[in-house]
């Protein structure tokens, strides 16, 4: 998992198995960790506890499962915005965890325009206003 934390922002957690790219990361001075986010000691490393809030963009829904599942069992107060692979992984997802916010994506994946209304999620839950 390639993980990104900036203090006073949310915790980012995204899928990236190529451990090269979090150690490319951390070589440019980026706060990129390589874990795994379905242990809650990795969670804490990362600055879990201390997150804003946590947004996961992870591509497997089972990892995506599994990482919603410790994140709300070791860190119930943390917000979570949560991309679903599809439809009926949002319904699920929303069924069995009522605090996170789910967001499915409704173009391909390797799509910048998927990011836009993502990221205004994000930045609604980290409470900056619309004009901003």
């Amino acid at each position: 998992m390639l993980i990104g934390e900036l203090k006073e922002r949310p915790l980012l957690l995204n899928t990236d198995r190529a451990y090269e790219r979090a150690i490319d990361a951390r070589n440019k001075g980026l706060p990129v960790f390589y874990g795994d986010v379905t242990r809650a000691d990795v969670l804490n490393s990362f600055g879990a506890s201390t997150a804003k809030a946590c947004i996961l963009t992870i591509d497997d829904m089972s990892s995506t499962n599994r990482a919603v599942i410790t994140l709300s069992r070791e860190f119930p107060d943390l917000p979570m915005i949560v991309r679903a692979s599809d439809v009926a992984h949002k319904s699920r997802l929303e069924k069995k965890f009522d605090k996170i916010k789910v967001m499915t994506p409704l173009l391909p994946k390797h799509s910048i325009m998927l990011t836009l209304p993502f990221g205004g999620a994000v930045l609604e839950q980290l409470g900056v206003s619309q004009p901003e």
